[in-house]
């Protein structure tokens, strides 16, 4: 049965009362046509309602009520029902709706409301739905209309001409966030991109991405290209689906695999130096999934056939293999028609011939010409097909030599390619050959052989606009009619050759443009030369974005560094935005008035970046950011001001913030035993999801306090409190929203940070509220990861410091007007201090006065904008984080704020010589992105190092803890440690002990020791938890906990089972003093991230199987 129909059918079954109102739903909800996204309940009416939508997962439900009663009985209830987190039941002021534009799929009125209609309507997308059950049946449903200014983006170059121009006239610079979906990096910079496809039509995203775990990346190699033979290939499990999410709020609605995908299946692209790395997609990946209003076209295996997919729900609804074992490549679809690129044999990636000879760098090894030339020619032909698109359905099919990647294009009853020596234009309708013109392809040779554009990348690019066909080649680009095929014209402007990547050529405005900074654009009509087509562009130095620009009617975006808006109208750059980077070969996709934008491999700038499959929007909301009223912001509970009970004493020994300090140390303060039991488990119910990438799904660390240990539920909105002696639930407190990091504990009350912009204090005897400070400047939620959660989110982990709270609110500093900072009373929750950070907004062509302009190789003056700084490979900017200490100040990343609330950015104090030299603890890709991505670390120290990894240096690991003097990294094992490490299946961690006075030598990416380690251990695990105590008698060494997955050997079967949190863990102690093993415990399951604590003499862990459990000494 259809999972949406019987979603209904359970609605009707939980719905069905004596009510009048309940009995028209059963008729009146199937007519709304919504089968996925998000549906927000204005009256929270019958918990039962709510209940039975939550059932269909394609739904985040919301509920919406101004009765504080009725909220918590529908959230009692919905925890009864172990459906709380599945639904999210948030107060609100009964007029403003709580949710940025254009973001509720459905919105139904069960209570009457003083909501304006135009109210209403900001809120519904495109296409979604009010259902008042208040209204007359004839006018309980009504859909919003779509805009004629929004557009889709259905084929990889925009549509099936070829000509990549969105007429999305809402598009525009990035300002808003529209939401956020995980991971936040691709699966590593020397592999294939993560994310091989990505097309957008009726309101929905589509994308085929590899969603093996980050954390398994054993390419070879010490340096960004490297070549080597299948037979020399680790080995490199990859899982690729293709994944549907909503557009407007990037729900997933639903997912198939993808057989036969692979780097080690894929073609060798043909036009790089390199055959593994994140330049070796195949053009052609990218040309495996087009969307329509009724179909998705897809390639579900790769050597295989074409699917034709139902949108909504994924089913499929027919499939067409083409003749002779043969396999789709590309495909276009034009009106009634799917045209395809059949081929009869793939090659496989190192079935062409190369050479392992640098050119004239070491580090180029790339394909001999004549060679490679003789084995593209030795390839059997290829044909090109046109199947009926309701069907599946042959229609016609006809042999060419080949056809040239993204060649194969149609408009107008006519459809197009480049078969190696001829254009050739055919009737779409029949088949019939129109016409065929000789044409040059790109050439061959060049330095690397780049220009060998034949199997994997094509050999040229052809596309078509108002009756003209124009191809880009050897002798530049030709303009053809397309009714005769008469040759109109040619000029010197090229589809020419990016950073390991294609880049643009477009007809747009009735000019024929490209990328190259030397070409300015021509008559697309007459090919006359119309001049320079941009005015200055941006400064800095780096190389341009691995993949192509993107164009609207009225933006060039462009691809110097991160995604650069230019006013067509006057070729003047209107917005630089460097904070951005998207997947290599990908880019962006402009859609429904958004800006697309998918995980990206790059270390560059990560202190700066915002990172994720993201939809941005082209304004931010319209409110006051810093109006500070505390009568507004904040609300006294029951338990405010009330007195702590004489049990939630804290000890010298607890572990009462996250990582057990203000310093994040992972340090505790007590002695533990080498022999340890299990004392007590306590099963709480949510289990660790791999592909929540930390975020959304199992356990929190825990923090201990007052003989109670704290954690929240993140996939159940709940914070949980257990007695720390026996394990016992003492109370359980339900959240609007999610809480992603565990409370700190001060005076008897638990403070945390919520993921709907709040900051909650709660009493530790009993859970009751003692007050709630509102740290976003509006009600204003949005969809992260499929969960409701404000566009200013605090972490869960706020920091203590000095008896005041501390937190931020927000993404990023170039979003949403910024972050802001708050310090906090923890008994009150009076307002001690305030500040936000927006920008900077570079000044784009004002010079940096830390960094000298300097003249490169080719003459070309080199300058860098203010707030740029390639010596740190970073750019100011803020991105939010959980707040560390370093002893005096708070910091976050690469920024600063003194307790006077001052912020300041460490790259410029770098700089400038007055950085304040204290370590701190940073992870270059935050403290819960668990996947272990392998550009990223963890650092602490006293310099920041921008981009470089954490591999070769001192006082860092993926996962680190730190007393004093020595700290202690995990760090993957590996054959690099440079720029680009990776980590050998089966190899387990290597654990190094650093004296905190070993500095590192940083340069670019590179971080590198100084020193060695003052020991090194390597352990069979795949390290989740790391956690630092004395031994127990007052022995001069410490003890050192690690817990983790046991990694598998080479030879065993799936090795990913570790890293998706999976088969047998262990828990190994060890001698701080020679790193020596004294005990190894096994464990249920591996740790949650970061998941060890330490107190009282007792360790406590937070496990992936939903559970907590305590070890320590029996009495």
């Amino acid at each position: 049965m259809n999972k949406n129909m019987m979603s209904i059918g359970l609605f009707l079954a939980f719905a069905m009362t004596a009510h009048a109102r309940q009995e028209q739903a059963q008729q009146i909800l199937p007519q709304t046509g919504v089968t996925g996204g998000l549906v927000a309940q204005v009256g929270c009416g019958e918990p039962a309602d709510l209940a039975a939508l939550s059932l269909n997962v394609s739904f985040t439900v919301v509920g919406l009520d101004t009765d504080a009663a009725r909220i918590a009985k529908t959230r009692s209830y919905l925890a009864d029902k172990g459906l709380h987190g599945r639904v999210s039941v948030m107060n609100w002021d009964g007029k403003t709706l709580p949710f940025t534009d254009n973001l509720v799929n459905l919105l139904i009125l069960v209570d009457e409301t003083q909501t304006p209609r135009a109210e209403i309507e900001r809120v519904l997308p495109p296409g979604g739905v009010l259902l008042n059950l208040k209204a007359k049946t004839a006018e309980r449903i009504w859909r919003k209309p779509r805009s004629a200014d929004l557009d889709d983006w259905s084929h990889y170059l925009h549509d099936s001409s070829n000509n990549a121009v969105s007429k999305d006239k809402v598009v525009a610079p990035p300002k808003g966030l529209q939401w956020w979906a995980g991971p936040y990096s691709s699966r590593s910079h020397n592999w294939a991109p993560s994310t091989g496809a990505m097309v957008s039509c009726g309101g929905r995203l589509f994308y085929l991405r590899d969603e093996g775990p980050i954390a398994a990346m054993p390419h070879k190699g010490a340096g960004m290209n490297w070549a080597m033979l299948r037979a020399e290939m680790p080995p490199m499990p990859e899982e690729w689906s293709l994944i549907a999410r909503d557009a407007f709020n990037g729900k997933e609605l639903w997912r198939r695999p993808l057989e036969g995908f692979g780097q080690t299946q894929f073609e060798d692209p043909g036009y790089g130096p390199t055959q593994w790395n994140i330049w070796s997609l195949p053009l052609s990946v990218k040309r495996r999934l087009v969307a329509t209003p009724d179909r998705v076209y897809v390639t579900l295996k790769y050597r295989g056939g074409l699917s034709a997919l139902d949108p909504a729900t994924g089913k499929t609804l027919w499939d067409y293999m083409p003749p002779e074992n043969t396999a789709v490549d590309e495909i276009i679809v034009q009106q009634d028609l799917v045209f395809v690129r059949v081929r009869r044999e793939i090659p496989r990636k190192g079935e062409a011939p190369y050479t392992r000879e640098g050119v004239d760098q070491p580090w180029a090894k790339g394909h001999p010409g004549e060679a490679y030339d003789k084995y593209v020619e030795s390839q059997p032909p290829e044909m090109v097909a046109a199947v009926d698109a309701s069907t599946g359905r042959e229609r016609w099919r006809f042999d060419a030599p080949r056809v040239g990647a993204e060649t194969l294009c149609a408009l107008d009853g006519a459809v197009a390619y480049y078969d190696g020596t001829h254009v050739v234009c055919r009737e779409a309708a029949d088949g019939r050959e129109r016409w065929r013109q000789p044409a040059e392809p790109y050439a061959k040779g060049g330095k690397y052989h780049r220009q060998s554009y034949y199997i994997g990348s094509g050999m040229g690019f052809l596309f078509l606009w108002n009756g003209r066909a124009y191809f880009s080649g050897g002798e530049g680009t030709t303009c053809f009619d397309l009714a005769n095929g008469q040759k109109l014209w040619t000029a010197p402007i090229q589809h020419g050759m990016g950073f390991g990547h294609p880049t643009g050529l477009w007809v747009v405005n009735g000019k024929l443009i490209n990328e190259s900074p030397w070409q300015g654009p021509c008559d697309a009509l007459t090919g006359k030369y119309l001049g320079k087509f941009l005015k200055e562009g941006p400064w800095g130095s780096t190389h341009g974005r691995c993949h192509r620009g993107v164009m609207t009617e009225r933006y060039y975006m462009g691809i110097a560094f991160g995604i650069e808006f230019y006013d067509l109208a006057t070729g003047e750059m209107v917005s630089d935005n460097r904070w951005l980077r998207s997947e290599c070969a990908l880019g962006y996709l402009p859609a429904n008035g958004l800006l697309y934008h998918s995980p990206d491999p790059c270390a560059c700038w990560l202190g700066g970046r915002i990172r994720g499959y993201e939809a941005f929007a082209p304004s931010a909301p319209a409110v006051d950011y810093d109006r500070l009223d505390e009568s507004e912001r904040l609300h006294k509970g029951p338990a405010f001001a009330g007195q702590a009970d004489e049990s939630d004493k804290s000890d010298p020994s607890d572990w009462p913030q996250y990582r057990h300090d203000g310093l994040r140390s992972g340090q505790a303060s007590c002695a533990v035993p080498t022999h340890l039991k299990v004392l007590w488990r306590a099963q709480l119910g949510s289990p660790y999801d791999w592909r929540g990438h930390n975020i959304v799904s199992g356990l929190t660390p825990p923090t201990i306090a007052g003989g109670k240990a704290f954690v929240a539920r993140k996939d159940a909105n709940e914070i949980v409190c257990l007695d720390a002696g026996t394990g016992k639930v003492l109370w359980r407190h339900l959240t609007p929203a999610l809480v992603d990091s565990p409370p700190a504990i001060v005076g008897g009350i638990a403070v945390f940070g919520c993921c709907d912009g709040a900051v909650y204090a709660l009493r530790a005897s009993d859970g009751a509220l003692a007050w709630r400070f509102q740290a976003a400047p509006a009600a204003i939620m949005t969809l992260f990861e499929g969960r409701p959660g404000s566009k200013w989110p605090v972490h869960g982990s706020v920091l203590v410091q000095g008896g005041a709270v501390y937190c931020a609110a927000g993404h990023s500093s170039f979003l949403d007007g910024g972050i802001h900072f708050f310090k906090l009373d923890p008994q009150m929750g009076r307002l001690l201090g305030h500040a936000r950070v927006e920008g900077p907004r570079y000044p784009f062509h004002e010079q940096n006065p830390f960094v000298e302009a300097k003249t490169d190789q080719w003459g070309r003056v080199e300058r860098n904008p203010d707030g740029y700084h390639p010596a740190f490979v970073d750019i100011e900017g803020h991105r939010a984080d959980i707040l560390v200490s370093d002893g005096t100040d708070i910091r976050m990343g690469q920024t600063r704020l003194t307790a006077e609330m001052k912020v300041s950015s460490i790259l410029r104090e770098q700089v400038a010589g007055t950085a304040v030299k204290r370590r701190w603890l940073r992870p270059l890709h935050l403290f819960l992105d668990d996947t272990y991505y392998h550009r990223a670390g963890w650092h602490y120290s006293d310099t920041y190092y921008g981009g470089a990894n954490a591999a070769g240096a001192a006082n860092a690991g993926k996962l680190l803890v730190f007393d004093d003097q020595f700290s202690y990294g995990a760090q993957w094992e590996g054959t690099d440690a440079g720029r680009y490490p990776n980590h050998l299946l089966g190899r387990g961690t290597r654990l190094n002990k650093d004296r905190l006075a070993t500095s590192n030598e940083a340069e670019g990416f590179d971080a590198r020791r100084k020193d060695k380690p003052v020991w090194s251990v390597d352990l069979p695990l795949i390290v989740r938890g790391m956690c630092l105590a004395d031994a127990p008698g007052g022995e001069k060494s410490g003890l050192l906990f690690v817990a983790g997955a046991v990694e598998k050997k080479p030879d065993e079967p799936d090795q990913l089972a570790p890293y998706r949190g999976n088969g047998p863990a262990n828990l190994w102690i060890l001698s701080t003093a020679d790193g020596k093993k004294t005990a190894e415990i096994a464990l249920s399951a591996q740790p949650v991230f970061d998941g060890l604590a330490a107190a009282r003499s007792r360790l406590f862990a937070s496990l992936a199987d939903g559970s907590v459990v305590c070890l320590g000494m029996r009495e």
